[in-house]
């Protein structure tokens, strides 16, 4: 057991020694891994630095290049420049110059070289034609950047720029160049001001590798090849070598940058040199400084964990060991593993995370940067619009043009220039006043024009938008020629579809109804409505119906019909079916009219269903339909009341014929009786004869066969009269009041049933008033044309007539039973209580007067019957007694022929005249001899 415990101590020692070697060997490893990437990192961080700093020089000398091509482009502009040879030209120059401090020399020699125009005196005349930038500038007609040179004008080491200068009155072709003369010493101060790290090396050389400037500043170097100062060309550096040790034993870090190139060759160029020595050093120092700290802390660790392990597992089991050894048995093994607790994470790692926390958000707002500066750069590639960037004069700074077959010249020709200058003159003043509005309002100015370009004419819109924070302009130029050429073939087809809908007084509409809905309502959007026909048909503008369409379907009048006119567009929604209808409206005017549609519904892709519909004002043809049903229900009632005047007629002449019979046969008998009984039963059957008689009259009058005596009459003596006697008869809770007219025509009429037709009217009044009331009897005299006659459908001649009218304050008539009330037999009494035929017959008298019967009635408020008699010239005079007299009938020995078709009839009057004393002759027909 000793033996055994004892190699399992040992075999815990060296796994002990294998996993202290497995975590330091790692460590180490990482330590060395990490030591490699501090160092690289310490690398291209210096690579960054220097490239931070030659793109802060770069930017610096640009910033000079960019305001020296500005300044130079506003020289050649200027009228001075235009004409070099003028004094004007220097005093220009010469003004100038003290404006500018980092520029030496301003002048602006002509094309052949000779410099005339400089901003110092000239001692000599100085012809500078052989310089190359000058024939540069002059020959390429672009900004061009010379080299190390001697200035003929200053008499000093400079660089000078160049740029064309033209006169648009000489042709295209520059008349000189404007030239900046730049001291070697502003690029030397510029390399000095850049605070560059200490141990650094700057220098700026031409395209001739002539040293400009050089930092630190080294005199004997400038004007010299870099070969001679011991420096390298860009070409002599390793293609991809970012470091290199110096002759003077320092490592720098290089970056090379173009300042100013043309026709592919840098003329401007700068190399900047960052020692990288102290920073590796640094490095270094700070790596073996970890390095350090690991093996102390590996050797604590080690022997931290070799006490632990030693006390807690190597005593334990030589305790157990020796205790086994001394007395064999109970061994006994209490072991103790403390677990050591977390520590919380120190500020230092939060401060940490916290860091990176922050640079990883600006990174994402970078990239975020990055990725819309991008989107924005291919969106306006793609995009075949031509961008102009102006300042505020109108001068083209940048450009891009998406389609150059749009340009009137090569976009080049515009730097520098007004687009004024550029373009036709009518345009250009367009132009000029676009800007200027542009500039006062500070919002986009937009409008369109026309110009030949490429043999074609175009339609162009432009758009002048002000940049904000900043004196300049952008101008965005668009092709719309095809857009106007199909908006003109739109407008004309949009006319000739008014020209087609003003000649059949129509309107059309397009409107959408949104997805999920099926019936018109406020939310449909109307896409089309021709103008004219809107305000023609409904009378209401188009921009009302336009906002909402529900402005036109609220002219429609509520109730069952329009509800059913809404489930008809419903359905042809649902099921896409063509849609028809004829529709009444009262427009805003008060005016009804009726408006025949028809639409045709089509379902869009978002669901929407669109309907297009034809709208034609069919009120004319509606309302002559409805005079033509009017006229045939005229027609049939007057033909009903004919037939039924006929057939009354022929009832009531044969019905007369066998009451004469009767009546006839009854006197005879009765003479011939003396029972009383008998007498009393024969004067029953005559009174019942004469009530049918009576009847017979009514019904004669009805079929307008009646035995009329017409006379002259005056309506206010035969109201008064019978208003006399007629009063008696009606009870006490019925008020009668008369109007009537003073100077009231003469009417020629039947007196008997004149008055019989009024007190009709009176008792059909008092029936009309159960509960009592208010009877009115009026008289009017009324000239009646024919627009009178057409609007009451009533059979008159025109001329004077004479009323008579009869009003009631009692139940009034229904409508529906208004239409029937001079129909014989018809009455609205309740049954037994009339026989029907009073209103017939006097209907009946009066148009066989030559007049005619009006009615008007409200139900609950009253009726009023108005008879019209044709009036007269004729003088009343008294109204005749209407008490009968008696006849002077002759007596003696006659001879009476009794002529009569009806043989009954006959047989009774001849028995009648015989039983008189006559002697009678009957015949049949009088017969005529030849």
């Amino acid at each position: 057991m000793s033996d055994s415990l004892s190699a399992v101590i040992e075999k815990l020692r060296t796994r002990f020694a294998i996993i202290a070697l497995l975590i330091v060997v790692p460590l180490s490893l990482a330590m060395l891994w990490m030591a490699v990437e501090e160092r690289r990192e310490t690398l291209n961080g210096q690579i960054e630095i220097a490239q931070s700093l030659a793109e802060n020089l770069v930017e610096a000398q640009q910033d000079l290049l960019t305001h020296t091509r500005t300044l130079l482009m506003q020289i050649a502009l200027s009228p001075a420049a235009r004409a070099p040879s003028s004094p004007d030209c220097s005093a220009y120059l010469a003004a100038l110059l003290p404006l500018e401090p980092r520029y030496v020399n301003f002048g602006v020699p002509r094309s052949d070289g000779t410099l005339l125009c400089n901003a110092l005196p000239l001692s000599r005349a100085v012809n500078v034609a052989d310089r190359p930038y000058i024939r540069r500038a002059l020959e390429a007609q672009e900004f061009s950047v010379g080299t190390f040179q001697l200035d003929r004008a200053v008499q000093k080491v400079t660089v000078n720029f160049a740029y064309p200068v033209y006169d648009e009155t000489q042709g295209a072709a520059p008349v000189g160049a404007a030239v900046a003369v730049v001291s070697l010493d502003w690029w030397s101060d510029a390399l000095a001001a850049a605070d560059l790290p200490e141990g650094s090396i700057a220098y700026i050389v031409d395209s001739d590798y002539i040293l400009l400037a050089h930092f630190p500043p080294r005199p004997g170097l400038i004007g010299t090849e870099k070969r001679e100062g011991g420096l390298d060309r860009p070409g002599d550096l390793p293609e991809g070598a970012r470091a290199r040790r110096d002759p003077d034993g320092a490592r720098r870090v290089y970056d090379k940058r173009a300042l100013f190139s043309a026709g592919g060759v840098d003329m401007v160029s700068m190399t900047i040199g960052i020692p990288i020595d102290a920073a590796l050093s640094a490095a270094n120092t700070r790596n073996l400084n970890r390095f350090a700290l690991l093996v102390l802390g590996l050797l604590g660790s080690w022997v931290f964990a070799s006490l632990q392990f030693r006390r807690l597992i190597l005593q334990p089991l030589s305790v157990a060991q020796a205790e086994l050894e001394s007395i064999g048995t109970d061994p006994r093994a209490d072991q103790n593993h403390p677990e050591r607790p977390d520590g919380d994470a120190s500020d230092m790692v939060r401060f940490t995370e916290g860091v990176r926390e922050i640079w990883h958000r600006g990174q994402i707002a970078e990239d975020a940067e990055r990725r819309t500066s991008r989107q924005m750069s291919a969106l306006l590639s793609a995009l075949p619009d031509l961008f102009f960037h102006l300042d505020r004069e109108g001068r083209v700074i940048d450009f891009k043009s998406g389609n150059k077959g749009d340009l009137l010249k090569p976009p080049e020709c515009f730097l520098g220039k007004r687009i004024s200058s550029v373009i036709p003159e009518t345009t250009g003043e367009e132009f000029e006043h676009r800007l200027q509005v542009a500039q006062d309002s500070q919002t986009i100015s937009t409008w369109d024009y026309q110009m030949e370009v490429g043999g074609a004419e175009k339609v162009f819109e432009a758009r002048i938008c002000p940049v904000v924070d900043a004196d300049e302009f952008l101008l965005v130029i668009r092709d719309i020629s095809f857009r106007k050429r199909e908006e003109r073939k739109r407008q004309a087809a949009e006319g000739q579809l008014r020209e087609v809908l003003r000649n059949i007084d129509g309107a059309a509409i397009t409107y959408t109804i949104p997805a999920g809905q099926d019936a018109p309502g406020p939310d449909d959007t109307v896409r089309f409505l021709n103008k004219e026909g809107c305000f023609r048909i409904w009378g209401i503008d188009a921009e009302v119906a336009e906002a909402d369409i529900m402005a036109l379907w609220n002219q429609m009048p509520e109730g069952a019909e329009r509800d059913e006119v809404i489930r008809s567009i419903s359905a042809a929604t649902r099921d896409l079916h063509p849609w028809h209808a004829i529709l009444p409206f009262v427009t805003p005017q008060g005016q009804r009219i009726w408006v025949e549609e028809r639409g045709l519904p089509k379902r869009q892709e978002d669901g929407s269903t669109q309907f297009f519909c034809l709208a034609v004002n069919v009120t004319e043809q509606v309302e002559k339909e409805r005079e033509l049903e009017h006229q045939k229900e005229v027609n049939n009632r007057v033909q009903k009341q004919q037939s039924l005047g006929q057939l009354t007629g022929g009832i009531a002449h044969d019905f007369n014929n066998l009451l004469a019979v009767i009546m006839g046969n009854l006197e005879l008998l009765r003479d011939d009786l003396a029972d009383p009984e008998q007498i009393d039963m024969v004067d029953a059957g005559i009174n019942a004869t004469k009530r049918g008689a009576d009847l017979t009259r009514s019904m004669l009058a009805f079929a307008k066969e009646a035995r009329l005596e017409p006379q002259p009459i005056n309506l206010n003596t035969l109201v008064s009269e019978t208003r006399k006697w007629a009063g008696r008869t009606l009870p006490e809770t019925i008020e009668i009041e008369t109007s009537l007219s003073a100077g009231l025509w003469t009417i020629e009429a039947d007196p008997a049933s004149t008055e019989s037709a009024l007190l009709n009217l009176i008792l059909n009044a008092r029936d009309a008033m159960p509960e009592g009331g208010k009877l009115t009897i009026e008289t009017a005299n009324i000239r009646i044309d024919e627009p009178y006659i057409d609007a009451r459908d009533v059979e008159l001649s025109p001329g004077r007539y004479t009323i008579l009218a009869v009003s009631d304050t009692g139940h009034g008539i229904a409508a529906e039973k208004l239409s029937h009330i001079f129909e014989p037999f018809f009455t609205t009494k309740a049954p037994g209580a009339g026989s029907g035929l009073g209103l017939a017959m006097i209907q009946g008298f009066i148009e066989q007067s030559g007049g005619t019967a009006q009615v008007y009635s409200e139900p609950g408020h009253g009726t009023t019957f108005k008879l019209y008699f044709p009036a007269t010239c004729r003088d009343a005079g008294e109204v005749a007694s209407r008490q009968p007299t008696e006849p002077d009938v002759p007596h003696g020995d006659f001879n009476i022929l009794l002529v009569e078709d009806e043989d009954d009839v006959r047989r009774v009057l001849a028995s009648l005249l015989e039983k008189a004393g006559y002697r009678v002759t009957p015949a049949m027909r009088m017969t005529a001899k030849p």
